[in-house]
């Protein structure tokens, strides 16, 4: 995961965006769907969606890490709000979106 954000702060967001979504599967897989470090990862390859323009990607993924975050930790850990916070942000972004 470390490289994949490397390579983001780098400008390389295309690559790193593929391999989180990449990772994502892997934690998936190895660790379960609904896993703290499965949502950790989601968060952050959100995060390289949200800076892609992949606004309605990024809320959905956001929106999932939250709910397994918070199942997790519990709604006032601090990072089921760290999350929301993040969630919240992507939301109004989406809403600032110009409509079709």
């Amino acid at each position: 995961m470390a490289l994949a954000l490397d390579g983001a702060e780098a400008g390389e967001l295309g690559p790193a965006s593929e391999a989180l979504d990449q990772l994502l599967h892997d934690a998936a897989t190895a660790f379960g769907p609904q896993d703290y470090m499965t949502a950790v990862v989601r968060a952050a390859a959100a995060d390289i969606a949200l800076a892609l323009g992949r606004v309605d990607h990024a809320v959905t993924q956001l929106q999932l890490a939250c709910s397994d975050t918070e199942s997790v930790r519990g709604p006032a850990h601090p990072d089921t709000l760290a999350l929301r916070a993040e969630l919240a942000d992507a939301v109004a972004i989406r809403s600032a979106r110009p409509g079709p």
